[in-house]
């Protein structure tokens, strides 16, 4: 279970900076070993399969990479009691949570390609139906509604995310992540294209290559690692804008926090380092 625990940490700090990741997990949460089963149907054999292969992911995680981000967490722990939370700390912060990300989608990249590497014709129509489904409810829940409604709902979801490390917000800092949510516009055609584009691949990918893994497993690695090589030119500097955007708010509402709200995330980030060291596993 580290491994489930530890994913909201270095996501909430991908997608708090506005980098490509919340792009990747928003659409390939699935593609982590133990949701996979949601999206298609397993015969007995590849069920034991996939057991196994996330018993020794969570081994993996354990023994390698939670006292990483263990490490990781009590860097970011002391540079928040330096004060040092301006645009460049965290842009390089949001830098190392993308490359611990990284890691992670190389090895989840290699599970999904034993796993799907010889699925059914079947099977595959399955998992590209679910995943088409997926798409219609993202189109109903981020472009099919009212404009200001989106950019409404978009500032709410940062002030949620934002409360359980900082607490509430005052009205100086509620201001603040609505005119950031103003200034970012509206993208999600955008993305939504480019996740049809990336989508496009994943699919060529799995029924040109089945049975390769020669083949399938660095295709698959090149699109779960870079996922930023599927992007169109506009979406890459939409993106690179609205990271931009997102770390100027963050430097902000720090800037702007009370010292109660301050001491807050800095415990908040202590406890989950020392969860993680208790939660780290020898190496044999």
């Amino acid at each position: 279970m580290s491994t489930l625990r530890v994913l909201p940490v270095l996501l909430l700090t991908l997608s708090l900076s506005g980098c490509g990741v919340r792009f990747m997990y928003n659409q390939l949460d699935w593609l982590i070993p133990w949701q996979l089963r949601d999206y298609v149907s397993l015969d007995a054999s590849q069920q034991a399969l996939l057991e196994t292969l996330v018993l020794e992911r969570l081994d993996w995680h354990c023994q390698t990479q939670l006292p990483v981000y263990a490490q990781w967490l009590r860097e970011v722990e002391a540079g928040l009691q330096a004060d040092r939370a301006d645009v460049d700390w965290l842009s390089g912060r949001a830098d190392e949570a993308a490359a611990l990300w990284a890691i992670l989608m190389r090895q989840v990249s290699a599970d999904v390609a034993t796993i799907l590497g010889h699925a059914s014709d079947a099977q595959l129509q399955e998992l590209f139906g679910n995943l088409d489904a997926r798409t219609r409810e993202q189109m109903d829940r981020y472009v099919n509604r009212p404009d200001q409604v989106l950019i409404e709902e978009r500032a709410d979801r940062m002030e949620q995310r934002l409360r359980r490390w900082l607490g509430r917000m005052n009205g100086e800092q509620r201001a603040r992540i609505e005119a950031w949510s103003q200034g970012l516009g509206l993208s999600a055609n955008h993305w939504l294209e480019n996740r049809g584009r990336w989508q496009a691949q994943f699919r060529h990918a799995l029924t040109e290559n089945r049975g390769r893994p020669d083949l399938l497993e660095p295709a698959l690695e090149q699109l779960l690692v870079h996922p930023e090589t599927t992007w169109s030119d506009e979406y890459r500097e939409l993106t690179t804008a609205q990271r931009q955007a997102t770390l100027s708010l963050l430097a902000d509402l720090h800037r702007m926090a009370s010292d109660r709200q301050r001491a807050q995330l800095v415990t908040r980030i202590g406890n989950l380092a020392r969860d993680f060291e208790r939660l780290s596993c020898p190496e044999p």
